[in-house]
C-alpha cells in the first residue's frame, strides 16, 4: 500500500461496507494513498473447499410482516391432519380404524362421525397408533366419517402421507 505502509502484511480482517474493512490489530500512524488488495492461499483456509456439502438440506422458511427472512427450525410443533368427509349414497359405514403413513413413532387417532347432514359431527376419543400394525384401531358405524391424525409436539418425524383407512359398507338403516 501506498502512505499507510504499516498496513502492508497480513491481517485478518472484518467487512465493514462494501467499500469498508478493519484490519484487526493493525495501528494506522500515515494517510492511506492507494493500492492494496485482499486475498490469500486457498491452502491457507482453516476448513478446505471439499468439506462443504454438494447438496443442501431443503427448509421451510416465510417472511414477516417488515420483510425479514426467518428459517423454521428448532423442536417439531403438534401436528393435526384431517380428511375431508367421507359418506356413500345412502349406505353406512363401518370403520374397525386406519392405518397411517408416517414415520413418527408417536401418533393418535380419531373419527368423528354423524348420520345426517343436518347433525353435528360427534368426535371420539383418540386412540394412540399400534407400534407393531402402525394403525389406529376403532370402532363406528356412521353414515359420515371424518379421520384425524395428532402427531404430538417434540415427536421425531419427517412425512405423513395420511391414512389407509378399513372400511366396510353396510345396509341402509
Amino acid at each position: 500500500m501506498a502512505g499507510t505502509t504499516e498496513a502492508n502484511g497480513s491481517w485478518p480482517f472484518t467487512v465493514i461496507d462494501a467499500t469498508h474493512i478493519d484490519l484487526v490489530g493493525s495501528v494506522f500512524t500515515h494517510a492511506y494513498v492507494s493500492g492494496g488488495k485482499i486475498g490469500g492461499s486457498l491452502d491457507a483456509m482453516v476448513l478446505s473447499l471439499d468439506s462443504y456439502a454438494t447438496a443442501v438440506q431443503p427448509q421451510i422458511a416465510q417472511f414477516n410482516s417488515s420483510n425479514v427472512l426467518g428459517f423454521l427450525s428448532g423442536p417439531t410443533l403438534e401436528a393435526t391432519i384431517q380428511s375431508s368427509e367421507q359418506g356413500t349414497d345412502g349406505l353406512r359405514l363401518t370403520l374397525r380404524g386406519f392405518r397411517v403413513i408416517t414415520d413418527s413413532p408417536t401418533v393418535f387417532g380419531s373419527v368423528s362421525y354423524r348420520d345426517t347432514q343436518g347433525a353435528p359431527p360427534i368426535v371420539g376419543s383418540e386412540v394412540p397408533m399400534s407400534t407393531r400394525t402402525g394403525r389406529c384401531d376403532m370402532m363406528r358405524d356412521s353414515r359420515y366419517q371424518r379421520y384425524s391424525i395428532r402427531i404430538p409436539a417434540g415427536a421425531n418425524w419427517t412425512f405423513c402421507a395420511g391414512y389407509e383407512p378399513d372400511v366396510t359398507t353396510n345396509g341402509t338403516q
